[in-house]
């Protein structure tokens, strides 16, 4: 019967193609051709095949046909002809059974569809394929529409047949050479209609055919339908001839039957490749990694496809899962796995880099999304085997067994997939998005991703966001609750100094906490913040909170004594009882945190060093020592050191010096005043200048070692602090060299009357004056009005300061202000004038001192001319006997004089153009400070006064005069 049911499709395929031709091209009926082949196993491959994954609907392919006809034919195509005869087939469809009416859309929708994919064909067929490209062409030339379209219809039902279509496969691959894409679908058999008119013919044939399908299953083989279809084609004749081969060829191959089709989906689904789906290894730029069969009709490449990329997606996410993925693409099978075989692996495994903590996180999740996959892979599998089940159970029944529907399709197979699909992909483009991140800058590429407009994709991503993020949570609470940094792959955003990614610290306070310098290096060097790894919803000031709290913790823990922590509870292990549970995205629940755990830490942390490391009390020392605002002590220090200092520099002793020094504190009222362990810290310093003396080689230190004050007295504080030691050295030089230049003018007065030089000093002590003022203008403008205003201030700062963080900017500032708004050391145009104005006053003293010395000597030569005319007299000669002898008078005295007014005129026009420089530059700065300053150095206006009659003539007669004028001002 199966060979009847063949025989019976191809007669009537036959009969339509050749009443086609006939009707279209005037061919004879009975001319059987290379062309006419090709056109029969053309029309068997369309009935063959599913043509659509969806089926149309009549009125759909009606409209088809329609515009076919209006394509091909132009103004000219007959519509309304096209429409009566479409009529004419529905009619003649509705006909066929009235007991099933879903059968007889079938058939007609069946029909419809063969018709527009004959028209629309565009393989070239020669003329004959040219006739049958416009369906108007043959339909509208006979007016034997019932019987034509019933031929038609006719042709389909037993196409639903699987055993038939084999039939037919066969018999066409024997005839023409031509192999027919089918895939059945398993269907209930077809019934035979009990139509009438026109269609009654074709349903005898039906009958007959359907009641041979139990010889089929007895055992009738192909072979019988092949001869039979041989037999019938060539008229009866076994001697003719074979037909020409078509153009076309392609192997023949059995139909694929549905349920093959769908467990090759499954498969695919997984990147396993198969007989009809093969994934490539190395696919080309842009192009899928997968191969479907192209023997399989185009609908079923279709689906298979859609299907083929899910798979593709989860060989992408697989091998991110397995840490197989570090660039480039997340679909398809990489290279470095191939094919994936049989539920293998595919090798690899977590490679030698693990990317870190996030990255094995979000790994994990990729991994668990992945494992539900695949459940629901299983699930579906088992429903497909479950399906097999029932229809191997109902075909042992009797013959109905072939009309069982498998339980799932490739249809049903998409819609399963349509979720997972929607998953995997928003997953694949989440992994290429992140492949190259770790860390704090993965877990950003998330939350960017997670911002999408989708709710679906934004709520999926921003799990995937909120499980990688849970490392970095941990860190944090660690960070911030025990001030422990475990980030061995530079993942957290607080990092230390030599970690990876952050270059180490080659200053000298970034030593080891515990070493000298560790609280310093602790707290300004060794951890800093990786803006890279910052999330983005922690802000840069929360982050630096973030930072504070940990670098206090770790603080405690290096510099706290043991018996305060046991008293304390232990500080180091923090109990924040309340504080909410931290959550990926809260700023509030982070906020919230951070407070209570600085609530914690910051109090501890200040008495630490406000109180234990007596911070106060070692800043008053470093004010008192090195900033000189101990007057006794600087007094005492200036009178034992004068000597030794003298000396050029590379001839001191460290140890003579420190012996000097203890002796000046134990003569001053510092010994009573600052502590035992404050003095044990002040030391001497020898700047490394051979060239210079001793004064500007010699330096006060203070040593803040290992306490907790090195977090507020850095090593660049005391670098600060030498430079304003050296400043107020200075001008405490100049006013003590200054000093002894008086002290030896008013013991040596009776000799400048003895002498009569009293004119020529006095212009001296002018200079010496002007000199002495400004010195002492400038020492109160340093040590009152900015060093003691400025103290006043960190004082206060301090006794407001809520954290450690604002004890040492208070300190900063303190420092800062007294630099630059106070002394402008970082400015040139203001230090010069005043390093050339003391070093008048340095060379001012020489002078005089080698002035006093001439003038000594002059009156021992005197005093030894007289002694000598004395003894001349006693002895009865005269009192001057040569020219030997000493004669004291105005002429003897002259070239002493004038010697050292020279040099004392150079020095005083010195003097005047830098203190012009200087007066000019303070009198026109906008800082109140200088302000005071200038009142202070123009006090009677003078200088102002000659400042704005600097053009007239003699405007300097006041300051040039010589140094042997009389001067009303001494």
């Amino acid at each position: 019967m199966a060979g009847a049911e063949g025989q019976a499709v191809l007669a009537l395929v036959e009969q339509l193609v050749l009443r086609a031709l006939r009707e279209a091209a005037g061919l004879p009926a009975s001319r059987r051709g290379p062309a006419t082949s090709r056109l029969v196993g053309y029309c068997m491959s369309l009935l063959g095949s599913r043509m659509s994954a969806r089926t149309p609907s009549d009125l759909a392919l009606a409209e088809r046909l329609g515009r076919e006809l209006a394509r091909a034919r132009g103004a000219d195509a007959p519509q309304l002809e096209l429409r009566e005869q479409l009529a004419e087939l529905r009619d003649a469809c509705d006909g066929l059974d009235d007991a099933e009416p879903t059968l007889a859309h079938e058939h007609r929708v069946a029909a419809l569809q063969l018709l527009a994919e004959l028209a629309g064909s565009r393989r070239s067929v020669g003329a004959a394929g040219g006739a049958l490209g416009a369906p108007g062409g043959a339909l509208g030339a006979s007016g034997h529409g019932e019987a034509r379209f019933g031929l038609a219809h006719g042709a389909l039902v037993p196409a639903a047949h699987s055993a038939c279509e084999a039939d037919v496969a066969a018999v066409l691959s024997q005839r023409f050479d031509v192999a027919v894409n089918s895939r059945p679908t398993p269907a209930p058999a077809a019934r035979a209609p009990h139509g009438k008119g026109a269609a009654a013919p074709w349903a005898e044939r039906a009958q007959s055919a359907h009641g041979e399908a139990a010889a089929r299953s007895a055992g009738a083989r192909q072979p019988t339908v092949a001869a039979a279809a041989e037999s019938a084609w060539r008229g009866g004749s076994a001697a003719e001839p074979p037909a020409p081969p078509p153009v076309w060829r392609a192997p023949a191959r059995a139909a694929v039957r549905e349920a093959e089709l769908v467990r090759v989906a499954l498969y695919a689904m997984q990147a396993v490749s198969s007989a009809h789906v093969r994934f490539d290894a190395s696919p080309a730029r842009d192009a899928p990694p997968f191969v479907v069969e192209p023997s399989l009709p185009a609908a079923t490449r279709a689906l298979l496809a859609a299907l083929c990329e899910l798979g593709a997606s989860y060989a992408g996410c697989e091998r991110f899962a397995r840490g197989a993925l570090s660039g480039g693409a997340s679909r398809g099978v990489g290279a470095d796995e191939g094919a994936v075989d049989g539920g293998g692996d595919g090798g690899g495994g977590i490679d030698a880099d693990d990317g870190g903590h996030v990255r094995q996180a979000l790994r994990a999740a990729v991994r668990r999304e992945l494992d539900d996959y695949v459940r629901l892979l299983a699930l579906l599998d088992e429903e497909r085997l479950g399906g097999a089940r029932a229809a191997e159970g109902g075909g042992g029944g009797g013959g109905g067994g072939g009309r069982a529907r498998a339980r799932l399709t490739l249809r049903k197979l998409l819609l399963w997939a349509h979720e997972p699909r929607l998953r995997l992909d928003a997953l694949c483009a989440l992994i290429e998005r992140c492949v190259t991140q770790h860390g704090g800058a993965l877990c950003n590429a998330l939350r960017e991703c997670s911002q999408h407009g989708d709710p679906f994709v934004a709520a999926y991503v921003g799990a995937f966001a909120a499980q990688a993020g849970a490392p970095l949570l941990r860190m944090l609470s660690a960070w911030m609750q025990h001030g422990a940094l475990d980030d061995t792959h530079g993942e957290f955003f607080v990092a230390a100094r030599g970690a990876r990614g952050v270059p180490a610290d080659t200053s000298a306070a970034g030593g080891a906490p515990g070493a000298p310098g560790g609280a310093e290096a602790l707290w300004h060097s060794t951890y800093v913040l990786r803006a890279a790894m910052l999330p983005s919803y922690i802000s840069a000031a929360l982050a630096t909170r973030v930072l504070l709290v940990g670098k206090s913790v770790r603080l405690l823990r290096e510099c706290a004594s043991p018996a305060e922590e046991r008293g304390s509870g232990g500080l180091v292990a923090l109990r924040l009882r309340g504080a909410p549970e931290l959550r990926w995205g809260d700023v509030g629940a982070l906020e919230l945190f951070v407070e209570q755990a600085a609530a914690v830490v910051h109090p501890r942390v200040t008495k630490l060093v406000l109180d234990d490391g007596a911070l106060v009390e070692q800043l008053r020392a470093l004010r008192g020592f090195v900033l000189l605002s101990q007057g006794d002590l600087v007094q005492h220090l200036m009178d034992c050191l004068a000597p030794e200092l003298a000396r050029p520099a590379h001839e001191l002793s460290r140890h003579s010096l420190l012996s000097l020094l203890d002796g000046a504190v134990r003569a001053s009222t510092a010994a009573v005043e600052f502590s035992a362990d404050a003095l044990a810290r002040l030391d001497v310093q020898l700047r490394p200048l051979p060239h210079e003396d001793g004064w500007a080689a010699f330096s006060l230190d203070y040593h803040v070692g290992d306490s907790p004050v090195a977090a507020v007295v850095t090593s660049e504080c005391l670098r600060t602090y030498s430079r304003l030691f050296h400043f107020v050295w200075r001008l405490k030089r100049a006013e003590h060299m200054l000093a002894l230049v008086w002290r030896q003018h008013t013991t040596l007065l009776r000799l400048f009357r003895e002498l009569r030089v009293s004119a020529p000093m006095r212009a001296f002590q002018r200079l010496r004056h002007e000199l002495l003022s400004f010195v002492h203008n400038m020492q109160y403008h340093a040590m009152a009005e900015v060093i003691e205003s400025c103290w006043v201030e960190l004082l206060e700062a301090i006794g407001k300061a809520p954290d450690l963080s604002a004890v040492c900017a208070a300190h900063a500032a303190y420092l800062r202000a007294i630099v630059d708004d106070g002394l402008f050391l970082d400015s040139a145009e203001f230090t010069e004038p005043v390093r050339d104005i003391t070093q008048v006053a340095f060379d001012f003293a020489h002078l005089q001192g080698r002035l006093y010395d001439a003038l000594l000597h002059a009156d021992a030569q005197r005093r030894a001319a007289r002694e000598r005319a004395r003894a001349n007299t006693d002895a009865g000669r005269w009192a001057t006997t040569g020219s030997g002898d000493y004669r004291h008078g105005d002429k003897e005295l002259r070239p002493i004089s004038h010697a050292f007014e020279a040099e004392a005129e150079s020095l005083r026009q010195t003097f005047y153009a830098e203190f012009d420089s200087f007066f000019s530059l303070v009198s026109r700065h906008p800082s109140p400070r200088l302000a005071s300053l200038a009142a202070r150095l123009d006090f009677n206006g003078f200088h102002a006064a000659r400042h704005a009659d600097d053009s007239a003539d003699g405007a300097h007669a006041g300051w040039t005069g010589g140094l042997g004028d009389e001067s009303p001002l001494v």
